[in-house]
């Protein structure tokens, strides 16, 4: 995933410097290069688009898992009060594996939000 972001990155790095060089020859006669810098310009805001909708489902992720540990846990905490320990200790490893997904799904996102500045 990580890596996806350091290739998107560098495509749109190269994609500035492509259209930055592009307007400046924006004064020549040749009609295709505006055209050619408008398709640029057009393909960039779709990846930021693209970045942004990304984000948005990270964040809904996150929001997710948040919920799905803290029901986890009172569930736990029920079958504990109900003296049911099996079935309390099996919601708590569930508990424990979510809570790893909500790690990784975190850093996905910090490491997502570092790209995306970079843009």
């Amino acid at each position: 995933m990580i890596d996806l972001f350091k290739k998107l990155n560098v495509l749109v790095r190269a994609s500035i410097n492509d259209i930055t060089s592009i307007e400046r020859d924006a004064a020549s006669p040749f009609p295709a290069i505006g055209k050619r810098f408008d398709r640029d310009l057009k393909e960039l805001h779709k990846r930021i688009e693209d970045a942004y909708a990304y984000e948005s489902e990270l964040n809904n992720r996150i929001v997710g898992l948040e919920g799905d540990v803290r029901h986890l846990l009172d569930e736990a905490d029920q079958k504990l009060a109900e003296r049911q320990v099996d079935a309390a200790r099996r919601l708590t490893e569930q508990s424990q594996r979510a809570q790893q997904r909500l790690s990784m799904a975190q850093a996905d996102l910090r490491e997502h939000k570092q790209l995306t500045q970079e843009l």
